[in-house]
């Protein structure tokens, strides 16, 4: 991509100097929760009865944002990176600067 804009040298360099890895999500198919801890987007959680659903300290419940089973994706997102382990992420859509991440393994739900 990076030779298809023509861009100098030095500003390739600089670019993938800081370039990291990444994954991409795409929605395939509608969810109908019949598989539990599948990676999904938006919806709702498999949350274990062990874990509530997270709010502020004002007691305003976070949005949930996905939940990502990490054995599901092509590569670690870091080496060493534990793959029997779900990221559930949350935020708060009033105050952006709040999110919250919770990440559970597997045995969890049962």
């Amino acid at each position: 991509m990076l030779e298809e804009h023509l861009l100098d040298q030095d500003f390739k360099d600089a670019i993938l100097q800081d370039a990291q890895d990444a994954i991409q999500f795409h929605v395939e198919h509608e969810e109908n929760y019949e598989h539990v801890g599948n990676s999904r987007i938006a919806g709702y959680p498999d949350l274990p009865p062990t874990i509530e659903w997270p709010c502020n300290s004002d007691g305003e419940y976070y949005t949930f944002i996905a939940q990502i089973n990490v054995s599901e994706l092509p590569f670690s997102p870091y080496e060493g990176f534990p793959n029997q382990v779900y990221i559930r992420c949350w935020s708060s859509m009033r105050h952006r600067r709040r999110s919250y991440l919770n990440f559970k393994s597997p045995s969890s739900f049962s």
